[in-house]
């Protein structure tokens, strides 16, 4: 796994996702989604949904943490 640490700020979102997310949408894509899509539910649907128009030859799975 991919270990990184952060200082995490109430209202902070958390993206832990799998490789056949994030190296398949670039990185504005997913910040763009994350900033448009309050709801977690519906952000991490749209994720696996750009991620599988964009080719989704890996498994594709996406949760997100909000801090506070």
């Amino acid at each position: 796994p991919y270990i990184y640490q952060a200082t995490l700020e109430y209202g902070d979102r958390l993206l832990l996702c799998s490789d056949g997310l994030w190296q398949t949408v670039p990185q504005k894509r997913i910040t763009k989604i994350l900033t448009d899509f309050s709801d977690s539910q519906e952000a991490c649907e749209k994720l696996v949904e750009v991620a599988n128009k964009c080719g989704g030859d890996d498994n594709i799975s996406a949760v997100i943490v909000n801090i506070g």
